[in-house]
């Protein structure tokens, strides 16, 4: 299983992330480009379908962005 690492300023908006790696089959990663700032990870498998990111405590469909592929 490869794993990417998405690195957001809000925690409920995955959509645009950056993507801090790719395909790794580590759950952690060193964030270079860290300056202090609150920032928000999320780790999730290769694997995941549609952008999915399950779904909100009221039932509604949560998305999110996803990482280039490896070349």
């Amino acid at each position: 299983v490869g794993y990417d690492v998405l690195r957001s300023d809000d925690p409920r908006d995955f959509t645009s992330p950056t993507c801090l790696v790719t395909d790794t089959p580590h759950t952690t990663t060193f964030d270079a480009g860290e300056d202090g700032t609150l920032r928000f990870y999320l780790v999730r498998a290769k694997n995941v379908c549609g952008g999915s990111l399950g779904s909100a405590s009221d039932g509604t469909p949560r998305s999110g962005g996803s990482c280039p592929e490896n070349p």
